[in-house]
Order: C-alpha cells, then sequence, then structure tokens
C-alpha cells in the first residue's frame, strides 16, 4: 500500500445481482481498474462466505481487506498494514479478526433451539452441494463457496409460516444468538452488529495512514462514514462498479471533503 492515502471506500455487496457470465465480471473489473491502480481501499462487506468474497475479488481484481458473514469476521492480507493486528490469527495469507463464534457452536446451539420449539429446520451444513445448487439456482462452484460458512449457519424453516418464524427468532435471541431474516434462508451467528467490524478496519485506515476520508454505502451506514445512497435491490455487477467510480470521482471534483 502507499502512504497517504485520502479515501477509503467500504461497499456492501448484498443486493448486487452476480453476472453469471464472464462479460458482466470483465465490466465491472475494468471500471474498477482505475481506482486499482491509484491505490483507492474497496472494502468489500457482505453476508457471504470468506470464501464467496475471496472469489468476487479475484474476478475484481481486488486485493484488499473485507468483511464476511455478517461482521462476524474480517481479513486483512498479510502484510497489508505495517503494523502487527492486536488479537488478530493468521489464517492463510490473512490476519484474520473474529467477532463472531465458531460455525460448529451455531449449529448445535440452532438445533437445540429448534427442537425445544418443535420446529424443524434445513441448513445448509446438512446440505449437499447439488441441493444448495438447485435450491438457491446457483451453479455448482458457487454453492460449493455458499457452503463453506466458518461462522454461523443459513437455514430454513419447513413450516415457512410466520408465526413458527416468529416464535423461533425469539427463541434464538434468547439463545444469546442474532438471527438475520432473509426471503426464504435466514443467518445465524453469535456476531451481533457488524458495523462493529467496518470500524475497527476504519481504526486500522486511520492508524495506518493519519487523517482518511471514508465513504460507505450500506444497509446500516456507520456514524463516521459519509452518507451515500444504498444500491437499490438488483442492480448489477458493472453498474456497482461504475456507481462506486463515480463516487470517487464526485468526492474528488467537489474538495470540499473534511478529513476525518
Amino acid at each position: 500500500m502507499q502512504a497517504g492515502i485520502p479515501l477509503v471506500v467500504f461497499s456492501n455487496l448484498d443486493g448486487i445481482v452476480d453476472q453469471p457470465a464472464e462479460p458482466g465480471w470483465a465490466d465491472a473489473a475494468n471500471t474498477l481498474s482505475r481506482l486499482v491502480e491509484e491505490r483507492v481501499p474497496i472494502v468489500l462487506c457482505s453476508s457471504r462466505t470468506r470464501a464467496e468474497v475471496e472469489a468476487i475479488q479475484q474476478r475484481l481484481g481486488l486485493d484488499q481487506p473485507f468483511v464476511c458473514e455478517r461482521g462476524a469476521a474480517t481479513f486483512v492480507p498479510a502484510g497489508y498494514f505495517e503494523f502487527t493486528i492486536a488479537g488478530a490469527r493468521d489464517v492463510a495469507g490473512y490476519q484474520a479478526i473474529t467477532l463472531g463464534g465458531p460455525a460448529t457452536d451455531v449449529i448445535g446451539a440452532l438445533r437445540r433451539i429448534a427442537l425445544r420449539q418443535q420446529l424443524d429446520v434445513v441448513g445448509f451444513s446438512e446440505m449437499s452441494v447439488e441441493e444448495v445448487a438447485q435450491d438457491c439456482r446457483l451453479s455448482l462452484l458457487d454453492a460449493r463457496l455458499a457452503k463453506l460458512r466458518e461462522y454461523g449457519e443459513r437455514f430454513r424453516l419447513i413450516d415457512p409460516g410466520r408465526a413458527s418464524r416468529e416464535r423461533l427468532f425469539r427463541a434464538i435471541e434468547h439463545g444469546h444468538l442474532r438471527c438475520w431474516e432473509g426471503d426464504r434462508y435466514h443467518d445465524v451467528t453469535t456476531s451481533f452488529d457488524p458495523l462493529r467490524a467496518v470500524d475497527m478496519l476504519y481504526a486500522l485506515f486511520r492508524r495506518s495512514f493519519g487523517a482518511i476520508v471514508s465513504v460507505g454505502a450500506m444497509e446500516a451506514v456507520a456514524p463516521f462514514l459519509s452518507r451515500e445512497p444504498v444500491p437499490p435491490p438488483g442492480v448489477t455487477l458493472p453498474e456497482w462498479a461504475q456507481r462506486t467510480s463515480a463516487l470517487v470521482r464526485r468526492l474528488r471534483e467537489q474538495r470540499s471533503w473534511v478529513t476525518s
């Protein structure tokens, strides 16, 4: 990294439509290439697994810190900062900052809670790659990456009724877990606040570069990030890349930012 980077972008990936065709990825990577050359950090934040975000970064030509599984863990490439991150552990070429408990504990707790509530649940951990691919309309590769959850479980209720769902969610929260509701599949984890991970990364960038400008386009925007419109649901990767690039250009042209 280059000293004196003035701008760090935090971007939420959830809600962006994946491009199954290679041109979509190529268009997005080409749009971001200027920011990559200028060493503008683009920090991806997602409910997806580490493996899924790694694959996305590779396709986009990014090599930056990222937040996965709803803030349960942050992964910083080894040597990215010129200092050792307190409390981090070395994991496959990263310094990992973990805020969530291990998936095995979460899965066990979910099963016990569902059993007490007399409700049947099906999680990714007990589904085959083929089942996840078919049910979630993913490729076999993407389904395999989606199953590699390290800090929580993605699951669905056999009885999808609202009363059953609300009863299970209340029991999960009473069990000191956090449940995130989805359209069909839900996430359960021990990480209660995804913005804690963003806050920690922000502090690391501040420590490394001093005064910085940070901007975030996320469902919930941390108070220290300037507020930008959240991309509408269904935006494609090339559109997201264009919005991100345009945001950086606009901030630079305005030259009215106040370093934080």
